[in-house]
């Protein structure tokens, strides 16, 4: 509304005004006139014509939306027009109401937006995270590590006969998600580890798994005794192959034949590693139908180890043709040095139902059957060859009880390695090698080298489990292995002191870095450096 005319104290009829505040009020003097803008009900104009025309001024921030205001008209008929002003209450309301609500809405807004970049840097994070891939070595540096000719200047081009005469292979059994205590608390596997006919020729280690506890930074360490702070792969996204050293081609680089079967992932970390067969390596894949889930309740990786399994027996059972030095040929069957198999319902129950579950426990017991049947199956192959099958079952993370994993909790990181090599002994050998208190998965792999008699992954951070070196390797053959092992250690830890330039650190272990150092040392000298010289690639690697 517009009011028109002289406003005075003097001329207002006065009148309550309605309106939900007590401070709601605006009047301002301007020499004898009021400019009333909004009134509280209970507000008495008259109480207040008295006093002086500036004693009230109240903002009109504080009115409530919706008041509105009644003013009559002035008794004066005659106004000064000098002092006209015309002015609209109801527009002052509106423009003051439409003001705080844009303030308001700028506000939300600018909160929404800030939340918004939050959550997409804190995903980007999350995913640079998990999808890690940065190796703590140079292209250059892996490339030289990995130089054949090097290793082969002092190792050989040719494996060691470990056991003279006796053709040794690995296969290599990697049950996704089981944890250590299941040895003791599931019946079928405890019943396998216990049997008469595998207890006295079995070995079983409590290994510690690397962090993060996700799996495929854990494949990687398996295959090439590398921790993830060194081969850079710290979650399972962007799946690329990796250029470190592994067991697989170590052992390609001699001539032994290898091979794998499992998940699909594993193909794309190994590509260039496996010995190729049909083309490139591959084989159709057998698990693309079955509808499994990924990880919702009820998931299961059932069907996809049945499937896994039949193709580890088709290896087994698979035949190839080989010409002797005298010019025959001959047939044989499940030609492989050495052989991966990897199963991953164990892992996906516990996911679903928790580690202890049912599921998880049923899961655990087709694992062991499909095991048993694979160890009885080459066994009877061994028999009527001159070959000798060394089995190693282990994992590459727990699951906590409620299902899941990735942190540090200890039953995350115990996981089993059990070894079994028939007519071994290995539970009762004595172990004429040094000893170490404790074992770490990166050890894995450096071991199953040593057994194949090949050179260890050129940036494999591991040892040998010497209780299994001691009992299945021929002592003849130990100094050449230790040797190996000291050189690969110092070529590594030389390796991240350049590439960090930490001459300094290098400096105080110079003795480690002369030419002949290790030259004429005997297994508990090597043994002694290699161990001075594990310590210094974890303290260069600290320093960074």
């Amino acid at each position: 509304m517009e009011l028109t005319g002289l406003v005075s104290s003097a001329d207002l009829r006065l009148g309550p005004i309605p309106g939900p505040s007590n401070n709601c009020l605006s009047l301002l003097d301007e020499k004898t006139d009021f400019k009333v803008t909004l009134l509280p009900s209970n507000f008495n104009l008259e109480n207040q014509a008295s006093t002086s025309a500036n004693v009230l001024n109240v903002d009109l921030e504080k009115c409530s939306v919706g008041m509105t205001s009644f003013i009559h008209e002035p008794l004066s008929t005659q106004p000064s027009t000098s002092r006209l002003r015309p002015w609209s209450i109801d527009d002052n309301v509106e423009s003051t109401i439409l003001l705080r609500y844009k303030k308001q809405h700028h506000t939300l807004y600018v909160t929404f937006l800030l939340f918004i970049l939050l959550l997409i840097y804190a995903m980007s994070e999350g995913y640079n995270i998990t999808a890690g891939f940065d190796p703590n070595l140079t292209p250059d540096l892996v490339r030289a590590l990995n130089n054949r000719n090097t290793t082969q200047a002092y190792f050989g081009a040719q494996s060691l006969n470990i056991n003279d005469n006796i053709r040794t292979r690995v296969v290599y059994f990697i049950l996704d998600g089981l944890r250590f205590d299941a040895t003791q608390t599931n019946p079928s596997l405890n019943a396998l580890v216990t049997s008469p006919w595998f207890v006295h020729d079995s070995l079983i280690l409590n290994m510690s798994a690397q962090l993060p506890t996700i799996s495929i930074p854990n494949w990687q360490t398996l295959v090439t005794g590398a921790r993830p702070s060194l081969h850079g792969r710290t979650g399972n996204d962007i799946l690329t192959p990796f250029t470190f050293d592994s067991i697989f081609t170590s052992s390609m680089s001699v001539g032994m034949k290898n091979g794998i079967t499992g998940d699909a992932w594993w193909s794309i970390l190994l590509n260039g590693h496996l010995t190729p067969f049909y083309g490139d390596g591959t084989s159709p894949t057998l698990t693309n139908n079955f509808g499994d889930a990924y990880y919702t309740q009820g998931h299961s990786d059932h069907n996809k180890d049945i499937a896994y399994n039949q193709r580890f027996h088709n290896a087994i059972n698979s035949q190839t043709v080989e010409k002797r030095s005298n010019g025959s040929n001959v047939i044989v069957r499940f030609d492989y040095d050495l052989f991966l198999s990897y199963y991953g319902d164990i892992d996906g129950e516990s996911h679903s139902f928790g580690a202890q579950s049912s599921q998880t426990q049923s899961a655990i017991d087709d694992k062991v059957a499909f095991v048993r049947a694979g160890i009885n199956a080459i066994a009877a192959l061994d028999a009527m060859t001159q070959t000798h099958t060394i089995f190693i079952i282990t994992s590459d993370h727990g699951n906590v009880d409620v299902g899941g994993h990735g942190g540090d909790v200890h039953v995350l990181r115990a996981v089993p390695c059990i070894v079994y090599a028939k007519d071994s002994q290995l539970a009762s050998v004595n172990n004429s090698l040094p000893v170490y208190s404790t074992f770490d998965t990166v050890d894995i792999a450096t071991s199953i080298t040593a057994l194949l008699g090949v050179p260890v992954p050129r940036q494999s951070e591991g040892s040998f489990i010497s209780p299994l070196i001691s009992a299945l390797v021929s002592p003849s053959k130990w100094a050449r292995l230790y040797f190996d092992l000291f050189k690969q250690k110092q070529a590594l830890a030389s390796a991240l002191l350049t590439q960090w330039n930490q001459s300094s650190l290098k400096s105080q272990y110079a003795s480690l870095f002369a030419d002949d150092a290790g030259v004429n040392a005997d297994v508990a000298g090597l043994n002694a450096n290699i161990e001075r010289l594990s310590a210094l690639i974890e303290l260069s690697k600290a320093h960074h």
